[in-house]
């Protein structure tokens, strides 16, 4: 997390030195970043291998592999809120790419042992895979719905997020999604900005 604030770094070539990161970013005049997906991922977070965050684990913890102390979860907490303040601070807002449609494996995954069935979308018993990852989450159930909007309320306000991007959006349905944006305008901010893929991975089950 570290490095994509870090202020001072340059390129030479040819005899002429460029800023490069963090700097270059504000020469771009940009007012937004979107980051990859940083909840808590299925993955080795000693590893320093590209993860693109898809494989969703804990969606409301900071994930271990950007932080400088992967063991220590304060360290991941700290460096995620130091990076959204370096970048508010220069008029930037970070934008959150969110996978709340699939998780990285439906058995025994945290919904599917707090109450198996309910959490997921089937098709004749068979998890429905508009994800194209093997299953697919059931937004139009209440307290999956629930979950989304508290969810996306929560890192809003905990680490001053400007907005979310959805992946694979149209996996959820619609009052779901206008319910969250409504959610984010009147609790947090109106100017929290919400958009996404309008597309599925895969035939989805979802009716709406």
């Amino acid at each position: 997390l570290k490095g994509f604030y870090e202020s001072g770094t340059t390129y030479t070539a040819n005899g002429v030195t460029v800023s490069t990161g963090f700097d270059h970013l504000k020469e771009l005049g940009v007012n937004a970043v979107q980051i990859l997906p940083f909840f808590d991922s299925a993955n080795n977070e000693i590893n320093t291998s590209f993860n693109w965050g898809y494989n969703p684990l804990n969606y409301n913890a900071v994930d271990g592999s950007y932080s400088s102390n992967p063991y220590d979860g304060y360290v991941r907490i700290r460096e995620m809120k130091e990076l959204v303040k370096a970048y508010n601070e220069a008029g930037i807002n970070i934008i959150m790419d969110v996978v709340y449609n699939h998780v990285n494996g439906l058995d025994k995954s945290n919904f599917d042992v707090l109450m198996p069935g309910y959490y997921y979308r089937y098709n004749n018993g068979v998890p429905s895979n508009g994800s194209g990852c093997g299953n697919e989450t059931a937004s139009e159930h209440y307290m999956f719905r629930k979950f989304m909007i508290d969810s996306t309320e929560f890192w809003a306000k905990e680490y001053k997020l400007g907005g979310f991007r959805f992946d694979l959006m149209a996996i959820h349905d619609i009052e779901t999604m206008n319910q969250l944006a409504e959610n984010l305008h009147e609790n947090v901010s109106e100017y929290v900005t919400v958009y996404g893929e309008p597309w599925a991975g895969g035939t989805t089950s979802m009716s709406n």
